[in-house]
C-alpha cells in the first residue's frame, strides 16, 4: 500500500486537504501480518501525506465476528489501535483519530435495531457505513474548522 500511495502522490497534481486511512483488518484476520509491519506501513502512508501538507485521519481497526472465535486477534487489534492512537497524538494538528472500534462496536445497532454489521461479521452494513461516516466526520471537523473556517457554519 505505501508504494501505491507514493506513486499516486508523485503522479497527481491534486492537493488533498485531508485523507482518511483505513487498514489493518484483513492484515490481522486473514493475512496474519505482524503488528509492527501493519503499523509501520500505515504510518508510512500518513507520513507521505503529511509531507504533502495533507492532514490525515486514522481509522481504528474495528471489532469483528472473529473476535469471539480468536481472542489473540483482539489482543493484536487492541495493541495496533493503541499504537496508532499514540502516534496520532504525537503528530498533533496533522492527524485526527476516528474511534470506529469503540463507537461502532460489533453487535451494535441503530435506533431501529438495524445492525451496523453485514451478515459476514466483517464488513459494515449500509447503516454501519453511515455510522462510520458520522464518526469520521466528528474526527475531522476540528481540522476542517481550523484549516477552513468558512466551513464552520455548515458543520
Amino acid at each position: 500500500m505505501p508504494r501505491r500511495l507514493q506513486r499516486h502522490l508523485q503522479e497527481t497534481s491534486v492537493h488533498y486537504d485531508v485523507a482518511i486511512i483505513n487498514g489493518g483488518t484483513n492484515d490481522l484476520g486473514r493475512l496474519h501480518t505482524p503488528i509492527e509491519d501493519i503499523f509501520n506501513d500505515l504510518m508510512k502512508m500518513h507520513e507521505m501525506l503529511h509531507n504533502f501538507n495533507t492532514r490525515t485521519v486514522i481509522y481504528t481497526v474495528p471489532q469483528t465476528k472473529v473476535d469471539k472465535l480468536c481472542p489473540p486477534i483482539v489482543k493484536e487489534r487492541n495493541e495496533l489501535n493503541s499504537k496508532m492512537r499514540e502516534q496520532c497524538a504525537g503528530w498533533g494538528r496533522m492527524c485526527a483519530m476516528a474511534e470506529v472500534e469503540s463507537l461502532v462496536p460489533y453487535g451494535s445497532t441503530d435506533k431501529n435495531g438495524k445492525s451496523y454489521y453485514d451478515n459476514d461479521g466483517l464488513h459494515f452494513s449500509k447503516k454501519g457505513y453511515q455510522r462510520v461516516a458520522e464518526v469520521i466526520l466528528d474526527a475531522v471537523k476540528p481540522i476542517l474548522v481550523r484549516e477552513m473556517p468558512w466551513l464552520k457554519p455548515t458543520l
